[in-house]
């Protein structure tokens, strides 16, 4: 039930989000390289690990549907857990958003959407934390905000911040959930206007 009322309101809020113009009509679509860091700890349950840094890096392609709102959907590499624990996924997350561009070719996107995770590494020296028992693939609902600089012939750079809050626990032996920030710097170019 509370994860129901979760994944409603986090719907709700994608379609109300902002997300970047790439023209100032619906049909244009776009594909962007991305990179980062991530910072994430475990908790929940007994489980309260420190924070680590890690990183990040893929690929997005997005739909504007009209002015306002976008589609996306990313590929992206991705390091979580937190103190002695290393987890390496593979992530996919579908995005919806909304946003603005102002004159001078700055814009703002807010969005919201699910996360699958799938694990391809990991190194832990926690028996209750032991990597043959990383549950796959890990949920989520991520939300964040991109600043973005457009460049001639909608292309663009940008910075990201995301928070991936966590729905599914990350290990089969304890209740003990990923948090993770991501902050990356983004680079797009149209596909079709």
């Amino acid at each position: 039930m509370y994860r129901d009322r979760i994944l409603a309101l986090t719907a709700a809020f994608s379609l109300l989000a902002a997300s970047p113009a790439l023209g100032q009509r619906g049909g244009a679509a776009f594909v962007g390289i991305s990179a980062g860091a991530t910072l994430g700890d475990l908790n929940g349950g007994s489980v309260d690990t420190e924070t680590r840094w890690g990183g990040t890096a893929g690929l997005q392609f997005g739909y504007r549907t009209s002015n306002a709102t976008l589609i996306s959907l990313e590929a992206n590499w991705i390091q979580k857990g937190g103190g002695n624990v290393r987890l390496d996924y593979i992530e996919v997350p579908l995005f919806v958003g909304a946003g603005f561009m102002t004159n001078n070719g700055l814009g703002i996107r807010v969005y919201g959407g699910v996360d699958a995770a799938f694990k391809i590494g990991c190194t832990s020296d926690s028996p209750l934390l032991a990597c043959d028992r990383v549950r796959t693939p890990e949920w989520s609902l991520p939300f964040g905000v991109s600043f973005l600089r457009f460049l001639d012939s909608g292309k663009f750079i940008g910075l990201d911040i995301r928070y991936t809050w966590p729905i599914s626990d990350a290990f089969e032996t304890s209740i003990a959930k990923n948090r993770t920030w991501v902050f990356k710097a983004m680079f797009g170019l149209p596909i079709r206007k």
